[in-house]
């Protein structure tokens, strides 16, 4: 099939465009700048359009492009989505326009949505998330994630487009390009401070509670997604394992002593006092539709780290600001 994908240079989408490049798919990529694309890639003039999508021209190339299926990743950071005009303007403009589209017209006979885990707002502990879990979201982030998904659902009232909300909890792992912006992620950040400062330090007490899962994983179900008769119109995306942040520093430092030989220290405010909550019941992130999907999950977080730590080591990254972790 061929396969629309909007922010082929970034994360989530340039995961995406390589993966699928190793099957029989087609890929086509939206982008806004071609030169950051993988060369490696060798993509053909017809694969690749290069526009802003925040603009009407992009909905003339989905148009044109004929894609059976379109994987939309694009969205603004958390910090710059409590911005409501950027928000607005990046979140939810552009998916709306495409949400115009008739089937007769250049729509897509399948929509894939990057959303979040963070549509549910906060998770309590001991509670299992599941995808008929109220939707409470608490930030802008989360709020245009589930508009998103509204339009989604609309598309297929109106227009028979099959849609898929993929909820994804904390991504982390390799990516395909040393300047996708991933390096604000927990992990990421946790592994560039490791090899770069042989230390960990942490913005809170380190009890926030996280699920994470490897970047090949949710390749893994995107795909799966694309070839299903009938795939689930929402799924929550994430390894269904529950860290707190400081439990995911000591996994970070524990790989990285067992690479490297030497240990590494980890630092959070008021060094002296335990995390707030310490030993608390968790929250599970229910992944069972994504189980149903592709089985079990492939890369443990400690092989995932492994591969992280060697690729910053070799000088391959570039970090960004830090993330709230």
């Amino acid at each position: 099939m061929r396969v629309l994908i909007t922010g082929a240079s970034g994360y989530l989408g340039s995961a995406l465009v390589h993966a699928l490049l190793e099957t029989e798919h087609e890929p086509v990529v939206m982008v806004r700048h071609r030169e950051r694309l993988n060369p490696d890639w060798r993509l053909t003039e017809r694969q690749v359009l290069e526009c802003d999508i925040t603009t009407k021209r992009a909905v003339d190339l989905v148009q044109r492009s004929r894609a059976d299926v379109l994987v939309h990743t694009v969205s603004l950071d958390h910090t710059r989505s409590e911005v409501a005009a950027q928000a607005l303007r990046t979140n939810i403009l552009p998916l709306m326009r495409m949400t115009r589209l008739t089937r007769s017209n250049g729509a897509p006979q399948r929509a894939i949505y990057f959303s979040t885990q963070q549509v549910y707002g906060r998770l309590e502990p001991g509670e299992t998330v599941t995808e008929d879990r109220e939707a409470r979201p608490m930030n802008g982030y989360g709020w245009t994630h589930l508009a998103c998904e509204t339009l989604l659902r609309k598309w297929e009232r109106t227009e028979g487009v099959q849609g898929a909300s993929l909820r994804i909890s904390n991504g982390y792992g390799v990516p395909i390009s040393s300047s996708a912006g991933c390096w604000q992620l927990a992990i990421q950040d946790f592994c560039v401070q490791a090899v770069r400062q042989g230390r960990i330090v942490l913005k809170s007490d380190g009890s926030p509670q996280r699920d994470f899962v490897h970047i090949s994983d949710v390749t893994r179900t995107v795909r799966a997604v694309i070839e299903a008769d009938s795939p689930p119109s929402t799924i929550n995306i994430g390894s269904g394992e529950t860290v707190t942040i400081l439990e995911a520093a000591r996994i970070v430092a524990e790989v990285y002593e067992s690479v490297y030989g030497h240990r590494i220290g980890i630092e959070r405010p008021n060094q002296s006092a335990p995390p707030t909550g310490a030993n608390p019941s968790r929250f599970r992130y229910d992944v069972s539709r994504m189980n149903d999907l592709i089985g079990p999950i492939r890369t443990s977080m400690r092989t995932g780290i492994a591969e992280l730590l060697q690729y910053i080591a070799t000088g391959s990254c570039q970090p960004a600001r830090r993330s709230d972790a």
